[in-house]
């Protein structure tokens, strides 16, 4: 394959800002080929961004679980020396 028809990648960020354009013109130009340039226009007319502040999840209150109950000693010896006595149960 020459280097003419190598097929090339490109990964872009684009900082969408608040009224949202209805095209975005995304434009290449490239560093060793003069005049080569392309422009893509991008269209977000149809694009549902997130919500700004997603939806808070409720805190579910646990109980702590002592390190002795644990069924697995060696998991219980380790905690132990690490002088931690409760954790949580998940």
């Amino acid at each position: 394959m020459t280097r003419r028809e190598e097929e090339k990648i490109f990964e872009i960020h684009v900082c969408l800002f608040e009224p949202l354009q209805p095209v975005y013109f995304i434009r290449v130009v490239s560093e060793h080929w003069i005049g080569s340039e392309s422009v893509l226009p991008v269209s977000f007319k149809n694009l549902i961004l997130p919500s700004k502040f997603p939806i808070s999840t409720e805190v579910v209150e646990q109980q702590l679980k002592e390190v002795h109950q644990l069924e697995n000693n060696m998991v219980r010896l380790v905690l132990e020396e690490l002088h931690i006595h409760q954790m949580n149960q998940i």
